[in-house]
């Protein structure tokens, strides 16, 4: 079984780790595998 998320999802879960564990300004794309896709996005420390 395949699972593709949409740009929208993407955008989803980006917003929702914005909202509470943190801003991730940093996204590292896996770009070797053909089959697969992982996207880590970076939160800094902070303060809280």
């Amino acid at each position: 079984m395949t699972t593709h998320l949409t740009q929208s999802q993407m955008e989803a879960i980006e917003a929702h780790v914005d909202k509470y564990v943190g801003d991730s300004p940093m996204i590292f794309h896996e770009i070797v595998s053909d089959q697969l896709h992982i996207d880590i996005l970076h939160v800094p420390p902070s303060a809280d």
